[in-house]
């Protein structure tokens, strides 16, 4: 009867133990993938910030290197309102976009981390298209600006290898940190999530 009772205390002693191990395994299983959402989602905010900076510095650029040409060139003056108006709703853009990745809190419920990713997502879309779309019009004007000037041709070749590598960063940009950061965030959460209903 004693061994039957030793045995009882030890093989309860063992099942606290292993409940022990499972939480602790568990709780390491979390923070792991909360770390990995945290890194991705502060690469997006970096990267965020970093570029309405970009966009804040370029306005007065622009306008600046504009107030130089002679008001005659009205092709010039058209491509000088496209890229003011362009820089003044991508300013707007990357703050809301911004606002929107500022909500995400893996402190807060899962779900409504899930929906604001998902927002973000279906703006990173949006935005893929909206590129698109303005990027055809501001090349255009940039090449009636430099046939209106009358460039030599090795101006033509900057700017070809200018629209190159800007169309090439671009692509870069939206596979590699936008689309990659964003699956991240997006697996991690759906992880925690399966965590937490178990």
């Amino acid at each position: 009867m004693m061994e039957l009772d030793e045995l009882k205390n030890a093989w309860t002693a063992l099942d606290d133990r292993l409940k022990k191990n499972e939480m602790l395994e568990s709780r390491i299983i979390r923070e792991m993938k909360q770390n990995k959402a945290n890194k991705s989602l502060n690469r997006l905010i970096c990267f965020e910030v970093f570029s309405l900076i970009i966009l804040l510095v370029s306005l007065p650029i622009i306008i600046y290197v504009f107030n130089d040409f002679p008001e005659k060139l009205f092709i010039v003056q058209i491509l000088k309102i496209y890229l003011i108006v362009f820089t003044l709703v991508s300013i707007i853009w990357y703050s809301y976009k911004l606002y929107g990745l500022m909500k995400i809190n893996l402190l807060n419920k899962i779900s409504n981390n899930i929906y604001h990713i998902n927002n973000y997502t279906i703006q990173i879309k949006r935005e893929k298209i909206w590129i698109i779309i303005c990027s055809v019009p501001m090349a255009l004007l940039a090449i009636l600006c430099y046939a209106q000037l009358k460039v030599p041709f090795n101006l033509w070749i900057f700017m070809s290898c200018i629209f190159l590598i800007t169309i090439v960063l671009c692509i870069w940009i939206y596979k590699k940190l936008y689309d990659s950061n964003i699956q991240s965030i997006k697996n991690s959460l759906e992880e925690l999530k399966e965590l937490e209903e178990e």
